[in-house]
């Protein structure tokens, strides 16, 4: 099943669908990433670097 993680933060909102389970374990840390990245590349957001940033949150979360 999927689930729409939305993140918001001072630079703007993020929505990312993924599966529950792992939205579940995932929210916090890529809250985290997605603030901080945000913050450093400012808004808009360059999509790859943010992408590629987020996307390597997401795979070191889940592989704990």
């Amino acid at each position: 099943m999927l689930t729409a993680l939305t993140l918001t933060c001072l630079a703007g909102t993020l929505t990312i669908v993924m599966p529950a389970d792992a939205a579940a374990r995932v929210t916090e840390p890529v809250r985290a990433a997605f603030c901080a990245h945000a913050d450093r590349y400012g808004a808009p957001f360059p999509g790859d670097e943010l992408w590629r940033a987020l996307r390597e949150e997401v795979d070191e979360e889940l592989a704990r």
